[in-house]
């Protein structure tokens, strides 16, 4: 872990951008950050299958969502 830009965004499974949860340069160490289901414009989503991807550090990484109501 070192300090550097970050970026964190959720995907539907279309690939398109859903929100962007972080862009900012962070300090070395853990973070946590909570997607309340609501995409750029505030709007609730629908229950299903999201992406989040993390890049950060020149390597990315994804992992599933999956959203209920």
């Amino acid at each position: 872990p070192r300090a550097g830009r970050a970026q964190l965004i959720v995907l539907d499974v279309a690939g398109r951008r859903v929100c962007t949860l972080l862009d900012a340069s962070l300090v070395a160490g853990p973070h946590e950050f909570e997607w309340d289901g609501r995409d750029e414009g505030g709007a609730v989503t629908a229950a299903g299958l999201y992406w989040a991807k993390l890049e950060a550090a020149g390597g990315a990484v994804s992992r599933r969502l999956v959203r209920v109501r």
